[in-house]
């Protein structure tokens, strides 16, 4: 597997991920650290777009 498609799956993990972490939080009542993990996840999966995009 080339890194662009490591990369891509890497990112895919990390959707699936972020959207587990959403479905777990309270719409009213969520706690500091659910948030804190769901950005950390966003963050990474946002990195890894970007070294996505240079590779292209």
């Amino acid at each position: 597997m080339d890194k662009k498609a490591q990369l891509q799956e890497r990112i895919k993990r990390l959707d699936e991920q972020i959207e587990e972490q959403k479905e777990r939080i309270p719409p009213h009542s969520a706690k500091p650290e659910q948030i804190m993990e769901l950005e950390e996840l966003e963050e990474k999966r946002d990195a890894l777009q970007e070294e996505l995009r240079a590779l292209e």
